[in-house]
């Protein structure tokens, strides 16, 4: 079965995009055998062409212009469930002042077994491998709030040096921020590779 989606663009007037399709559109095909409704097999195949996604998520910083096709072969849904090898091939990714040119990207998640687990990627930039005694549900969780905890840090340094300048605070008063709860057990070895940081540039 194949289903076609039509989306809306934002109006184009400017001369340099009047070849550019006025609605992007997403095709997908392929079959899912969903008998056991929580651990799906699936083999799927999406296009999609002329994705307005800086209009589709409300984010400045996403591409107004997407095209390409990706490739889904697995089981599972859930994150900790996951077992799929997953292919990228980005065609065209236009942005409001430059582009990107055409890269692929592979991935696969594994189940090793009851609790080990394995991820890489490849692609034309990095590649990525994470291998070990883990739950992804939890690794995502726990490097989110790393990341939250040392943008608060951070801005809790900036504000702290801004207000000394000023004389609006105290030399000695501390820096509060929220603990983070028990780390999860997470037990695996992370390698990557950086091969080129040209989509960094674009930014």
């Amino acid at each position: 079965d194949t289903l076609l989606l039509k989306l809306p663009r934002r109006n184009i007037s400017d001369e340099s995009t009047a070849d550019l399709e006025k609605s992007g559109t997403i095709t997908m095909s392929g079959n899912m055998n969903i008998a056991n409704i929580n651990d799906p097999d699936y083999s799927l195949n999406i296009f999609f062409k002329a994705l307005d996604m800086e209009k589709l998520i409300d984010n400045d910083g996403m591409p107004n212009y997407l095209s390409g096709n990706i490739n889904v072969e697995g089981s599972g849904i859930h994150p900790d469930s996951l077992d799929t090898e997953i292919h990228a091939d980005i065609t065209e990714a236009f942005f409001e002042d430059k582009a990107v040119m055409p890269f692929e990207i592979d991935a696969k998640v594994e189940r090793l077994n009851q609790t080990d687990r394995a991820a890489t990627v490849s692609s034309d930039f990095f590649n990525a491998d994470i291998r070990g005694t883990f739950k992804f549900s939890e690794l995502i969780a726990s490097l989110s709030n790393q990341g939250l905890f040392l943008a608060e840090f951070l801005d809790n340094k900036i504000n702290k040096v801004l207000a000394l300048k000023n004389d609006t605070i105290s030399d000695n008063e501390n820096i509060q921020l929220d603990k983070i709860g028990r780390f999860p057990d997470i037990d695996c070895k992370i390698r990557a590779e950086i091969k080129d940081i040209t989509p960094i540039t674009t930014f």
